[in-house]
């Protein structure tokens, strides 16, 4: 089995520790609103903050010349933003990384379908944690990549399944992991605890696993070409309430595996999700609900894009008039279109 706990700083142990109960309550309070939603029951939303605070290092680019040459350079996340416009390549941390940096970045990458071809890698367990019945479950997921791209380092993107925390599987979110790898993105589907009873403590494995996937694109960002300082996760119905919960309780990493790696994010997406706890610096949100949604109404999108936003942090919400709870049977491509302009924003 995989040990796992999250190095912190020490001031973070014991905000951590002093907030335990806090946490038990925050999943009990949201596992409480999912059973009510589906039984059609709309409710207010619940608020907290707690300050929680964000590596802002410099980060490495190859820099080209109007001569023609490549430079490595060391930036800040701000110049990186404009370098990366200009077509640099970013997230090096060498000179000898330029010497076999890619070509520009193509027109449209990150926004539009610029790779014809990816390529999938299946079953990559990313970790391993007890199921509901006290037996080591093996976590899985599905890697995608565009297929023949050199870019030396590429943003990720984590996709969470929904099914209400108690079915559905990675294949589910296979179509969205597809369309952002052929954006220029390495995309991951992945699998996690799933439980018959238990919602709040479903919730909770849900939450960790998809953590310890983010800490796994950490662990192999050499290996794929990932940036690690730009990660996003987003998801469908439950997937998206577990995308909102890892975008805001980094604190809260879990133990399903990948220990001594962050488990923050850059950004999250929601469709059709909801979440109550929002504290300054969480990571921007992206919000996307049918207005006749009968599983998770419309009120709690809006509440939870009002409490995101009261906390000082960034968040969008696309409403949807007349739609319900699968967006995608209508809506697919102009979700996916606003996800990868709202990624390209914050990421960039």
């Amino acid at each position: 089995m995989l040990a796992d706990e999250t190095h912190l700083s020490s001031d973070r142990r014991q905000d951590v520790h002093m907030n335990g109960q806090h946490q038990l309550v925050r999943r009990n309070r949201i596992a409480a609103l999912f059973v009510v939603m589906v039984l059609g029951l709309v409710v207010a939303l619940p608020t907290t903050a707690d300050a929680k605070g964000r590596d802002r290092g410099k980060v490495g680019v190859c820099h080209r010349s109007s001569a023609g040459g490549t430079v490595f350079l060391q930036v800040s996340k701000r110049a990186e933003r404009a370098h990366a416009r200009h077509g640099d390549v970013t997230g090096v941390t060498s000179a000898a990384e330029c010497d076999t940096a890619a070509e520009p970045t193509p027109p449209g990458r990150y926004l539009q379908e610029v790779f014809p071809q990816v390529s999938v890698e299946r079953d990559l367990q990313y970790g391993e944690a007890p199921d509901e019945n006290g037996v080591a479950e093996r976590l899985l997921l599905d890697l995608y990549q565009p297929l023949g791209d050199t870019q030396a380092r590429r943003p990720a993107i984590v996709w969470v399944h929904g099914g209400g925390f108690s079915g559905g599987n990675r294949s589910l979110e296979a179509g969205n992991a597809e369309s952002f790898a052929r954006r220029g993105y390495v995309t991951v589907s992945i699998s996690y605890r799933l439980r018959s009873g238990n919602i709040g403590q479903a919730i909770a494995d849900a939450q960790h696993d998809a953590q310890a996937a983010v800490r796994w694109l950490r662990s192999n960002a050499d290996r794929y070409g990932i940036d690690a300082d730009r990660i996003a996760i987003g998801g469908t119905s439950a997937g998206a309430i577990t995308a909102l919960l890892v975008g805001n309780h980094s604190e809260d990493p879990g133990t399903s595996g990948n220990p001594g790696f962050r488990s923050d994010v850059q950004a999250s997406v929601s469709i059709s999700g909801f979440g109550g706890y929002y504290s300054p610096g969480d990571a921007p949100a992206i919000l996307f609900h049918g207005t006749a949604d009968p599983v998770l109404p419309y009120p709690l999108a809006v509440s939870t894009c009002d409490e995101i936003r009261r906390a000082g942090n960034v968040c969008e919400l696309h409403t949807y008039e007349g739609a319900g709870h699968i967006l995608y049977v209508s809506h697919r491509e102009d979700v996916q279109a606003k996800i990868a302009e709202f990624l390209h924003r914050q990421l960039f």
